[in-house]
């Protein structure tokens, strides 16, 4: 009986060189990142967190994390890159 794809002993490594993927994976880990950093309180996290969100890697459950953990601390949104990618 064959294996299906994702068992097969060489699909990890084919993954890992398809650029596709590896845009994915950063996608998602900027996403993690950036949620984890907004909800930090503190002015020296907002300048990573603009950055990661006005990138256009983050998806848009990471924006709306992100600005939800901002928010909360009572941050105004007025950076315009951010504005746009929103």
């Amino acid at each position: 009986m064959p294996q299906p794809k994702a068992f097969h002993p060489f699909a990890e490594e084919q993954r890992a060189q398809d650029p596709k993927s590896k845009l994915v994976k950063a996608q998602v880990e900027l996403r993690h990142l950036t949620g984890f950093l907004a909800i930090i309180p503190g002015r020296h996290v907002r300048g990573a967190v603009n950055r990661s969100l006005s990138s256009g890697l983050v998806d848009v459950y990471g924006i709306v994390g992100a600005l939800r953990g901002l928010v909360r601390q009572g941050e105004l949104i007025s950076d315009a890159a951010v504005v746009t990618a929103i």
